[in-house]
């Protein structure tokens, strides 16, 4: 309830019910249904294997530390005549077959598909997703508009974590293909692109001649580029961690080596002691922040120097992707995700979590347990 009446204060009852009314629909109806359908080999789908086979031109990206080995090594390839569409980023095929790579990591490709599906059967209506289905290729290009060589760069979730994790490491590959293949690619973002993914771009060097804003529901392409579907690697951390701090310039920021991610102002995982964890906290040196406060720059600099960082699971803890020798401490409540675990592990740095008590969708911190913590890790 805390919940909804925070979104409600937030976005309005309007958009509140309607993000209530996706949300149910899509976890208890329609993506159950379009996962079947799926696994069925009803949706017609191609895999890299699949566009390799018939003929797309295809780069792998070199590693700029030889000893890394991740679990796949980045790869970028040139689908020929494509379509991307513009509400979640998922790309076609030239014969209309939706492409794996564009939509999720192979993994977990049948979930992310039906999901997709079900986005744009909500957002742009039955008909284009039955076009879809049923390789319609003539009448989803009766919406298109016609461009050139692109690669989206539109996530399907616009919030800080998809942006920063599963877009921007895009621009490592997408900089490799255009040097092999000296093709200038565009990047397709989203109309509405906030003002943070585009400081973003600028910030990791992407020109404003490169960005192309998605104002059609479908582009067809003449050279649809597409990047693996990334599960960040070293390298990509590497790669715009420098490119972001190189492009940054002085800022006014007082950052700190011990920094508290403060997530007052979210609809969930606050932390309701908060004072009294600020106060546990200061006998350590550390300082709150509040990152919405503070924009892409700013973040990437206070992550950059810190040598502790602690706050709740919330999309914030993506600046990980731009430190270098630093330890970061988790707080959960009711659910436990895995998802900085593993961006610390690629990044290079300590982790640590601390489970604490819930209190709806938000938390309590045991200040003894949490003195201890830092204690530990000074």
């Amino acid at each position: 309830m805390k919940k909804i009446q925070r979104k409600i204060s937030a976005d309005g009852i309007q958009a509140t019910f309607a993000a209530g009314v996706e949300t149910s629909c899509r976890k208890f109806l329609f993506t159950p249904i379009l996962r079947q359908l799926i696994r069925s080999g009803y949706v017609p789908t191609a895999s890299e294997v699949d566009l390799v086979r018939d003929g797309s031109d295809y780069y792998r990206v070199e590693p700029i530390d030889t000893n890394s080995s991740p679990c796949r090594r980045p790869f970028v390839l040139n689908a020929g005549e494509g379509r991307v569409l513009t509400t979640t980023g998922a790309g076609l095929d030239a014969t209309g077959a939706i492409i794996d790579e564009t939509v999720s990591r192979p993994e977990e490709v049948t979930h992310k598909t039906a999901v997709t599906l079900w986005r744009h059967l909500y957002f742009d209506g039955p008909r284009l997703v039955y076009d879809i289905i049923n390789r319609h290729t003539n009448a989803v290009d009766e919406r298109a508009t016609h461009t050139g060589a692109v690669t989206p760069m539109i996530p399907r979730y616009r919030n800080y974590f998809h942006w920063t994790i599963e877009c921007l490491p895009r621009l490592r590959a997408i900089r490799a293909f255009e040097k092999k293949s000296e093709t200038d690619v565009s990047l397709l973002v989203p109309n509405d692109a906030s003002g943070w993914m585009m400081e973003s771009l600028a910030l990791a060097g992407v020109d404003d001649d490169s960005i192309q804003s998605a104002n059609a529901t479908v582009y067809k392409t003449s050279d649809l580029v597409v990047p693996s579907f990334p599960e960040p690697t070293t390298d990509d951390c590497r790669w715009l961690r420098n490119a972001v701090l190189k492009n940054s310039s002085d800022i006014s920021i007082e950052t700190r080596s011990n920094v508290y991610i403060s997530r007052a102002n979210a609809t969930e995982r606050r932390v309701l002691n908060e004072d009294a964890v600020k106060d546990t906290l200061r006998r350590y040196g550390f300082r709150s922040y509040r990152l919405e406060e503070l924009s892409v720059e700013e973040q990437a600099v206070l992550f950059n120097d810190a040598d502790l960082v602690l706050g709740a699971h919330g999309a914030g803890l993506s600046n990980l992707i731009y430190c270098e020798d630093a330890t970061v401490i988790e707080l959960f409540g009711k659910k436990v995700k895995p998802n900085y675990a593993t961006l610390a592990d690629t990044v290079g740095i300590e982790y640590r979590s601390m489970n604490c008590t819930p209190s709806g969708v938000d938390l309590i911190v045991d200040t003894d347990s949490l003195a201890e913590t830092a204690e530990a890790v000074q």
